[in-house]
């Protein structure tokens, strides 16, 4: 029998064999690179988002990002508000939760998003860059860890490959022995990851979400600030003195320099200094000149509500110079050193000598009034 060959001497059936042969070899070759390919865009998702974890855990256990997350310039963020996180840089009690016990175990994401877990949308970095804002419910991260351009937001419905990825952080504050209140609570904090690509999405296979999930465990409070600051009224040279003086009231020993001030905590606000908010360790000394009996205090009149709640409603902080009085500040805050005289000295000195007097060799400073503070946090 007789086979027709074409001109290289290929029969027809061989040709159409071979031509068969190339598109099945094609065929999977295609297949293998989008294979390959997708599996190189998982591996590489799967690397930033391990990444990020790591990230996220790190600043939450890093003092100094705590406590610019803590103070975050911005309402969305209840640590810097009067809100059920507030309690924390207020210095105030803050509520103990009590955990629920899961549905599921481990939990699923969906038992740390709702109650009574609350939301901390901002979490920022050792130099305050904002790191995570989820105050925004469609703000996300792409896939290579980046913040979402401007245009691209994520999608839990219908998903968004350009921008697949949220972090939303939850926080349950837990007191010794689950009294119902405490000031320094322990911070429970979970990060969870939510992922949605688009529905048709051909480059990523699924994500096991819980198994990035991040929880850490820390104190309410940041890195010990140690910044001081010094108030004071003084003066250098013979004939000098700190001020004539008032009898039988109440009145404010004016003060006048700022010779130490570190981080700019503190503005003199005449006759007072204005302080920022954090709590302070202070301390404070007015002299005065043969004025019989002598009170004095340091007190914060006409500013905000103070902690501890027995100071707030005083309005005096301390009495005669007490060492190492305690307080937090709320907000902007000025403070004034006064005294309470007698009598006016009998002898015959000139009259501003009655609130301090510089000292021979007159060279060195004299401090008539001080007002030394320490912000702790």
């Amino acid at each position: 029998m007789n086979h027709s060959k074409n001109n290289s001497g290929f029969s027809l059936i061989e040709i159409i064999v071979a031509i068969s042969l190339t598109g099945v070899l094609m065929l999977a070759m295609t297949s293998l690179l989008s294979f390959l390919n997708k599996n190189q865009s998982q591996g590489s998702l799967t690397s930033n988002v391990l990444q990020m974890q790591n990230k996220i855990q790190s600043l939450l256990l890093n003092e100094s990002a705590w406590d610019h997350t803590l103070g975050a310039a911005t309402t969305a963020n209840p640590l810097n508000t009067a809100g059920a996180l507030g309690c924390i840089p207020n210095g105030l009690n803050c509520a103990h939760i009590v955990k629920p016990a899961p549905a599921t175990n481990p939990p699923d994401n969906a038992y740390y998003l709702g109650a009574p877990f609350i939301a901390l949308p901002i979490l920022e970095e050792v130099d305050g860059t904002v790191y995570i804002d989820s105050s925004v419910a469609t703000n996300g991260f792409t896939e290579n860890g980046t913040p979402c351009p401007a245009g691209q937001q994520f999608d839990p419905v219908n998903g968004n490959d350009a921008c697949p990825i949220r972090w939303e952080l939850r926080v349950a504050l837990i007191c010794p022995n689950a009294t119902a209140s405490c000031n320094n609570p322990t911070v429970d904090i979970t990060g969870v990851l939510r992922f949605s690509p688009s529905t048709n999405n051909s480059r990523f296979t699924s994500l096991n979400t819980a198994k990035y999930r991040v929880h850490v465990t820390r104190g309410s409070r940041g890195q010990n600030r140690s910044e001081f600051f010094e108030a004071v009224r003084q003066a250098t040279g013979a004939n000098a003195g700190g001020g004539t003086c008032a009898v039988g009231a109440w009145t404010d020993a004016p003060l006048t320099t700022l010779n130490v001030n570190e981080n700019t905590n503190a503005a003199l606000a005449a006759p007072g200094v204005t302080v920022q908010p954090g709590t302070y360790n202070c301390s404070f000394s007015i002299t005065c000149f043969e004025c019989g009996g002598f009170q004095s205090r340091l007190v914060y009149p006409g500013g905000p509500a103070l902690a501890p709640a027995s100071l707030a409603k005083s309005g005096v902080l301390a009495r005669s110079g007490l060492d190492n009085i305690a307080f937090t500040v709320l907000a902007p805050t000025t403070l004034r050193l006064q005294y309470l005289a007698e009598k006016v000295p009998e002898v015959a000195t000139p009259a501003n000598y009655c609130l301090g007097m510089t000292l021979p060799d007159y060279s060195d400073t004299t401090k008539f009034s001080f007002l030394n503070c320490i912000r702790i946090y």
